[in-house]
């Protein structure tokens, strides 16, 4: 297939699950005026694109309308930006003032907002969603917009400013730290920074004492969940170990274009790196290297789904907050199938001496060799 009809076919299959989700929005709007019938309930699809995974009934009620409003607010925010840019780019003049003039906009407004005091840096498919949740719920944490910004890595382009517009205002912060005499943090959670080559330098300048975050899983299994997760959003149509076994293959390049070139990005690569993403000892040690060691705590998904409250507790002391009691809720999680045992062992003997490299530089060795 050409690139250019495969470009034609991507851009068909981004239109079609664009409509899908604005069919969705629609319906869980009116389903929000239902939230106290006692008929309330989501199908497995809303569940799905909310990320609500394995969460009770009455849980589904508590989180619905947050988790609803912030996904409305990330999908309009595409759909203008997407409007605006294909109105005004034949008129390529209007199209460049009206761009600076966002710009400076954005410059000023960033100036009153504060800048993230945490950031979960890593990894996606690995309970970041269930870990941040979490921290908010601490009565000292404020939110931001949304969840997932992706500032320092594709929006980089964007400017400081617009990264800061995000988070609460300076003004905020100083009443309830002055007036309330509480304390006051607030974050984000991008779990593709881990692997994106420029994310360490550029956090580093632009926010040198933030607080990093990354929840780690069994690379087997984190390599399964992305995949089944494109399999889900049509993207993938090849088996689970033909995938993994043609995936340097057909990624060739891509992160080699990244490293040399900031301003290119590969979605592609991101969707479709099951097994590169998911060697973490590589792109940690570089953290490790530029962040000092106090300024990053490293989580293990197994300890955090086994002892929810010690890991928070771990967590809260790391961000210089009070314990809390928080109930963990598994966000984002659904029943797949099971990995066939042989290709399930012949992961574990691919990923076992990366693996080794992370437990030397973490000084601690997790469950993963089955």
């Amino acid at each position: 297939m050409s690139d250019s009809n495969s470009d034609k076919d991507d851009q068909y299959l981004k239109s079609i699950v664009d409509e899908q989700k604005e069919l969705l929005i629609f319906s869980l709007k009116n389903k929000l005026k239902q939230l106290d019938n006692q008929n309330f309930k989501l199908t497995e699809e809303e569940i799905i694109f909310l990320k609500m995974g394995k969460l009770t009934l009455e849980q589904q009620k508590q989180n619905f309308k947050p988790i609803l409003e912030e996904r409305i607010r990330h999908l309009a925010y595409r759909q203008t930006s997407k409007k605006l840019s294909v109105k005004l780019k034949p008129y390529n003049r209007l199209y460049l003032v009206s761009k600076s003039l966002y710009d400076i906009y954005s410059m000023i407004k960033g100036h009153f907002h504060v800048l993230p005091d945490f950031l979960i840096f890593a990894i996606g498919r690995a309970g970041t969603t269930s870990l941040y949740e979490g921290i908010m719920e601490h009565p000292d944490v404020y939110r931001p917009t949304m969840r997932e910004i992706y500032f320092f890595d594709y929006k980089y382009k964007h400017g400081l400013g617009w990264y800061r517009g995000h988070f609460p205002s300076i003004l905020k912060k100083w009443a309830v730290m002055n007036l309330k005499k509480k304390k006051f943090i607030t974050g984000e959670a991008t779990g593709r920074l881990l692997r994106y080559p420029h994310a360490p330098k550029r956090v580093k300048q632009n926010n040198p004492n933030v607080k990093l975050l990354a929840i780690l899983r069994n690379p087997v299994d984190r390599a399964y969940s992305l995949y089944r997760g494109q399999v889900r959003n049509g993207r993938e149509k090849l088996s689970f170990w033909d995938a993994t076994q043609t995936e340097k293959k057909r990624l060739d390049g891509l992160m080699e274009k990244m490293e040399k070139d900031e301003n290119f990005y590969s979605g592609e690569f991101f969707r479709k790196s099951y097994l590169y993403q998911s060697i973490y000892y590589d792109d940690l040690k570089k953290w490790f290297q530029i962040f000092p060691k106090k300024h990053i705590l490293v989580l293990n998904v197994d300890d955090f789904n086994s002892n929810p409250q010690k890991t928070f507790e771990r967590v809260f002391d790391f961000l210089g907050l009070s314990h809390y009691n928080v109930k963990l809720i598994h966000y984002n999680s659904q029943k797949k199938p099971e990995i066939e045992p042989e290709i399930r062992k012949k992961l574990v003997e691919y990923f076992k001496p990366y693996n080794n490299k992370l437990y030397e530089l973490l000084d601690e060795k997790f469950d993963w060799d089955k």
